[in-house]
């Protein structure tokens, strides 16, 4: 079976040719933005959390040796705040605290067996989305897309961490 493929315009050189990439790239960048906090807040109401909630559980079951000064930082939220949200999540059985291996003054945070079903429950949502395109959007069988938005992403990310 072979994959469809599209095909690729090159790169625009011109400053109006630019100007219209960038925009049309922001602007469909801002779109996935709005839908992915809509998903988000419709899944953490249908399983009973805020969506504050939903992201810590998300963000513990994916980060690596993950304290609640990460998930502060993550979150934007105070310490107090973090404490307050990780004894409701422990309470309700989705993280629990484990002792730091070398700092006795931290902990760690993991995900639980109900933590984990949570995280699947949100690929699960995301997957059955994105399944539509998958079916219907010849383009994402092209590599320079996936590329793209990786890029993105990581352009992104050194922007929001620049001094």
């Amino acid at each position: 079976m072979t994959s469809p493929t599209t095909t690729q315009k090159p790169a625009p050189t011109d400053p109006a040719g630019i100007t219209a990439a960038v925009t049309a790239l922001t602007t469909a960048l801002v779109e996935i933005d709005a839908s992915h906090r809509r998903i988000r807040h419709r899944l953490a109401h249908d399983l009973g959390f805020s969506t504050g909630e939903l992201t810590a559980i998300y963000l513990v079951g994916t980060t690596e040796n993950c304290t609640p000064k990460h998930l502060s930082g993550e979150l934007d939220l105070s310490t107090g705040a973090i404490t307050a949200m990780v004894d409701r999540l422990e309470k309700s059985g989705h993280l629990e605290r484990r002792v730091h291996p070398t700092d006795r003054r931290s902990q760690l945070l993991a995900v639980t067996t109900a933590g984990r079903e949570t995280n699947d429950a949100i690929l699960g949502l995301y997957n059955s989305a994105i399944e539509d395109v998958v079916k219907n959007s010849p383009c994402v069988f092209d590599a320079g897309l996936i590329d793209c938005l990786r890029h993105a992403a990581t352009a992104i990310d050194t922007a929001a961490t620049a001094a």
